[in-house]
């Protein structure tokens, strides 16, 4: 099996919520050339198992690798997040590049409005929460559950 077959092999199984086989699969293949999708699958395998340092590790990897994609960057933000390290996480989000192959501005600002928020930063994440939420209306169902943003619920609410 081919790199790129047993990438879509890895996927299928992390979709089905198979962890440890995508993971053993991944493995496999890390001596390889990286490719983007092989370290942006890795990195959500990690982040799924809760591997947090191990997967801050791989972010840090994929920024340096693809310093010109934006998943690298997002993902490790959400790595410092869940460690514990949010004004660093925050900081990471300011330096998002510019990914003409994926359109991530509502997911940057979304995130950045949880982050925010739980700094206390609450009119700074109101604003983030609104950019997220002119990318992409969907969100606005999530952020009236997302616990992270708990201090703004009320002002989500009038949005």
């Amino acid at each position: 099996m081919d790199a790129k077959d047993a990438i879509q092999r890895a996927l299928g199984y992390y979709e089905l919520g198979l962890l440890s086989e995508a993971d053993s699969l991944l493995e496999t293949l890390e001596s390889g050339e990286p490719s983007v999708d092989f370290q942006h699958l890795r990195i959500l395998v990690k982040i799924d198992r809760c591997e947090w340092e191990v997967a801050d590790s791989m972010a840090q990897e994929a920024m340096s690798l693809f310093p010109e994609r934006a998943f690298g960057y997002i993902q490790r933000a959400y790595v410092l997040h869940e460690l514990g390290r949010t004004s660093e996480a925050s900081t990471i989000l300011d330096k998002v590049p510019n990914d003409p192959t994926d359109s991530v501005e509502d997911i940057v600002h979304y995130n950045k409005a949880c982050y925010l928020a739980c700094l206390g930063q609450l009119d700074a994440a109101l604003e983030n929460l609104r950019e997220a939420l002119k990318h992409n209306e969907t969100l606005l169902d999530d952020a009236l559950e997302d616990p992270d943003l708990e201090a703004i619920r009320v002002q989500i609410r009038d949005l």
